[in-house]
């Protein structure tokens, strides 16, 4: 059975998920906080992060006791790639508008706010 992975590296796209996690990776400078940001395992990540490494036919990352290090090849890589995911979340504010999100701030007595616990479901 062939994973997602495997199955992308059979063309000539670079996969996506593996570059999600390298800039994550590369902008933490750790694996489990990476994780936390694309929603896998720290080993997940590493994982993904071999195959890209894999992939591309360089070296990413020194690993010295499971701590990666950015090399300088994969700095280069990491601005080359931050302006594509920077145009993508442009994009997407665009289409949904998200880029205006509003907040609304309530000073209220403590005794009202304890009364109204579920306030903050009443306005999602």
């Amino acid at each position: 059975m062939n994973t997602v992975l495997e199955d992308v590296t059979d063309a000539s796209i670079t996969p996506f998920a593996a570059l999600r996690s390298f800039e994550a990776a590369a902008r933490h400078n750790n694996f489990k906080l990476a994780a936390e940001d694309v929603c896998l395992s720290a080993s997940a990540v590493s994982h993904q992060v071999r195959s890209l490494e894999e992939y591309l036919g360089i070296q990413l990352f020194h690993r010295e006791k499971g701590k990666p290090i950015l090399t300088s090849t994969g700095a280069v890589y990491l601005e080359s790639i931050k302006e594509v995911f920077d145009i993508l979340e442009s994009a997407t504010n665009s289409v949904t508008k998200r880029s205006k999100r509003s907040s609304l701030t309530l000073n209220l007595l403590h005794s009202l706010a304890s009364c109204l616990g579920y306030f903050p479901y009443y306005l999602s």
